[in-house]
């Protein structure tokens, strides 16, 4: 039987939520893979020795291990959000590597950008 708060012009209120939903996976142990983090929930997961890629926010660890040897690679937007970040901490400058530290112009204005980005 149809209920009529899950028509398509009234869906139900967790509708909105699932659209949003990220897979979610749950107690793997990675070794020596490439993944792209994106679009997942990684919960209980091991990375030993893998190169995991970050194009975006969209996505969550929870409770995960990072061995050493794990590589993290960012994209320009992931960046670009941290640059905007560390511009309240002057410490950034002298502790983070320069893709993540917003340029600091003569003219005491700042630029947050993606190095090798053209304008």
């Amino acid at each position: 039987m149809s209920n009529e708060s899950d028509s398509v012009d009234n869906p139900p209120p967790n509708f909105y939520l699932s659209v949003f939903a990220r897979p979610e996976i749950k107690d793997v142990c990675y070794n020596s893979q490439k993944l792209v983090l994106d679009g997942y929930t990684y919960i209980g997961c091991r990375f030993e020795n893998c190169s995991l890629e970050v194009a975006s926010l969209n996505f969550d660890l929870i409770r995960c291990v990072f061995d050493a040897s794990t590589e993290i690679k960012y994209s320009a937007a992931v960046a670009d959000i941290s640059q905007l970040f560390d511009r309240y901490y002057p410490w950034a400058n002298q502790h983070f590597p320069a893709f993540f530290v917003p340029l600091q112009n003569y003219d005491k204005s700042m630029t947050v950008w993606f190095v090798g980005k053209e304008f």
